[in-house]
């Protein structure tokens, strides 16, 4: 599946926005779909910290575990999770622009998963099938996400700064 992007200039600094997509115990207030999370690990947001997020996908609530697969304070994080056989990848990036201005590139990458035989045809067969839709939904989420972290970005400034 080809790589969805979306970017945008958030008036926040890259500390604020970074505390916003690392603040998994609130995902549910900052994010409309997003409707629980469980924190799995101890420690601090990092590398190999996980977290079970239910999402609302198509109406219907959806459970996976969450894994940072990289992390470079303020600046990146990569996070993997699966989906009924399919391996999904969401990557944030930061860019300092100035001090209450930051750049935000937020990407979603899947494919399928590790599973052989008949199981693999099959989900290749139905991405293929639904991949209008599936490319229009994850496309809406990518986008949905990114203004999500902006609004709460820029709320966490405000009130840092009254």
């Amino acid at each position: 599946m080809k790589t969805i992007s979306h970017s945008a200039r958030v008036g926040a600094s890259a500390e604020t926005v970074w505390g916003v997509i690392t603040d998994i115990d609130n995902c549910a207030e900052i994010f409309t779909e997003v409707v629980a999370t469980e924190t799995l690990s101890e420690g601090p947001y990092d590398v190999g910290f996980q977290w079970s997020e239910t999402r609302m996908v198509f109406g219907k609530p959806l459970t996976s575990t969450m894994e940072v697969i990289e992390c470079e304070l303020e600046g990146r994080t990569r996070i993997r999770f699966d989906t009924e056989g399919i391996t999904n990848y969401i990557t944030i990036s930061l860019g300092p622009i100035d001090e209450d201005t930051t750049s935000v590139t937020y990407e979603h990458y899947s494919e399928v998963g590790d599973v052989s035989g008949v199981k693999r045809l099959a989900l290749q067969a139905a991405r293929m099938l639904s991949g209008t839709l599936m490319s229009k939904a994850m496309n809406k989420m990518v986008a949905t996400d990114l203004d999500e972290i902006a609004t709460e970005s820029r709320r966490r400034s405000a009130a840092a700064a009254s």
